[in-house]
């Protein structure tokens, strides 16, 4: 007796959304099935048994014979592709880099990594070797001794400093960040930094 279709029809009721409604054939009567307030009914779909719609980022199915509506639980397979491991060249995606006081050796900063490459001869050391993780904005002490950057190692924006020959672990400088830090700037003695965030 009612049509077979569903519909999500809007403007009624004192909440102006779009819920959903079924119209009888016969007596002409047009019967609203949900209630929803915060977010609009979208893409409903008629099976035999039930209706599946939209509604707020998440599907839900409205059984016909219970008249009651329940949310769909749905778990998508993924091989997460893009996370696997992989070796990347780092030299089209470098994102900062300086000389150091000396001249010998030059600071880069690539896909979230922190390297010093020789003027001459050596080694590409990569001081912050940390996958999935991004350390960004180097900056080479004036004495020449340390590399200080920004990471999110923590889950948080925070400073590091890293010795510049590598050796050791980076030392946490800040701590309690809640904001996006930006570009650092050593003092000439090397005892302090400074840098901006985004709350100015």
């Amino acid at each position: 007796q009612y049509r077979d279709r569903a519909e999500a029809g809007g403007n009624k009721g004192v909440n102006k959304r779009f819920n959903l409604y079924v119209y009888h054939t016969v007596s002409k009567e047009t019967k609203q099935l949900t209630q929803y307030e915060d977010f609009d009914i979208k893409f409903p779909s008629l099976g035999k048994n039930a209706i599946v719609y939209e509604n707020g980022g998440y599907l839900y199915k409205y059984d016909i014979a219970s008249n009651s509506a329940s949310k769909i639980n749905v778990t998508i397979a993924n091989d997460f592709l893009t996370s696997r491991h992989e070796m990347k060249k780092t030299g089209k995606n470098i994102t900062n880099y300086e000389i150091s006081p000396d001249g010998n050796r030059a600071l880069f900063g690539a896909r979230g990594e922190v390297y010093t490459v020789p003027a001459k001869q050596g080694i590409t050391r990569n001081l912050t070797k940390s996958p999935c993780m991004h350390d960004r904005n180097s900056k080479w002490s004036p004495d020449g001794k340390w590399i200080a950057f920004i990471s999110d190692r923590t889950g948080e924006d925070e400073i590091f400093i890293i010795k510049q020959d590598g050796s050791g672990k980076p030392i946490q400088v800040t701590s309690g960040g809640e904001t996006y830090k930006y570009q650092m700037l050593w003092s000439p003695d090397s005892k302090k930094l400074l840098w901006g965030d985004r709350k100015q």
